[in-house]
């Protein structure tokens, strides 16, 4: 049987370029494919992780779980190795546009474009939901992780903290040693310590995986028991309410204070900006339910939430076609 941790050593095949963005555990390069003529992205290791450290059993990790989520929605994974210098590399789709986080902060106010964002939320709930039918939850939903194309396409980025429920027991010797994970901020991914010491010291600063602007209470306190379906389900939660109200679930001036929102599940600010922002009631009581700190009674999975957002956007359709109907018809009695 192979192992899933094992990478192959690179060939001159990628020519790296710029660089696109950075993390706590590597960036990710701009390159050339030079044996299919395409250009791609590179994720790379910082240069101080070897090929047998725990960030580069993530990107292993990464590459086998996002190699199983064939959705049009999910970034593929080309290719796992590592580079002449010896860093560990994911190649991945290049995907041009623009997160949804820029997109939402350009808006003059969160009224403006409202229906196109509902249906770039519903694409992200697609997929989502097709990660949780194949038993993979991603832990770290949020607007800065969905990329939206120049032609409205729509991807669901950065699956390195993902995981799956019923994930094969690891093997015995090095491949046993744990991940580890970026460092603590309120809008970005933060660090939990599952079963390994801390990397460096941003990661003995996070208590939790995920961001604390958007994650639910279980995993702000780090019950990994608790993280499960449910726990995407209140990110998605919180993207809606980013997209309805302009902000996160919890906001703050510092990541501590915003974690300590997070962890007691105290959303009554983000339900005063949902009651205000003029959006369907019935788009709102979702999103609400999406949020509550009650896991049991949160949508089961992204697939009920996918479900319940197409039905509210079929249903207004319905009513403008309806409207449009009448005003025509309106006319033509007068």
């Amino acid at each position: 049987m192979p192992d899933p941790h094992a990478t192959r050593t690179a060939d001159p095949r990628y020519t790296l370029g710029d660089e696109i963005a950075r993390g706590g555990m590597g960036a990710v390069l701009r390159a050339a494919d030079t044996v299919l003529d395409r250009e791609v992205a590179v994720k790379v290791v910082h240069p101080r992780f070897t090929i047998d450290s725990a960030p580069a059993r993530r990107f292993a990790d990464e590459a086998r779980i996002t190699g199983r989520l064939e959705h049009p929605a999910i970034p593929p994974v080309y290719d796992l190795g590592t580079l002449p210098d010896g860093r560990a590399f994911l190649a991945m789709k290049l995907i041009r546009g623009d997160t949804l986080d820029e997109l939402l902060k350009r808006r003059a106010t969160p009224n403006e474009d409202r229906g196109r964002f509902v249906a770039v939320f519903e694409a992200v709930c697609q997929a989502v939901a097709f990660a949780h039918a194949k038993g993979v939850i991603h832990r770290d939903i949020k607007p800065a992780n969905v990329m939206v194309g120049a032609f409205g396409e729509v991807q669901v980025m950065d699956w390195g903290l993902a995981k799956e429920l019923a994930a094969p027991p690891r093997r015995t010797g090095s491949n046993s040693l744990p991940a580890a994970h970026p460092a603590i901020d309120p809008e970005h991914t933060t660090d939990h310590v599952e079963d390994s010491e801390p990397t460096d010291d941003r990661t003995r600063a996070g208590h939790a995986l995920g961001t604390p602007a958007y994650m639910p209470p279980e995993q702000a306190v780090g019950d990994l028991d608790l993280i499960d379906r449910r726990s995407d389900v209140f990110a998605l939660g919180g993207v809606l309410c980013a997209v309805l109200t302009g902000s996160p679930p919890f906001t703050g001036g510092a990541a501590a204070e915003v974690l300590q929102k997070a962890a007691t599940g105290d959303t009554a600010a983000a339900r005063a900006r949902l009651d205000a922002c003029g959006a369907d009631p019935e788009l709102v009581a979702l999103c609400k339910r999406c949020l509550t700190a009650d896991r049991g009674d949160r949508p089961a999975d992204a697939g009920e939430v996918a479900k319940a957002v197409a039905a509210l956007r079929q249903a207004a359709d319905d009513r403008a076609r309806r409207a449009e109907l009448d005003k025509v018809k309106a006319e033509g009695d007068v």
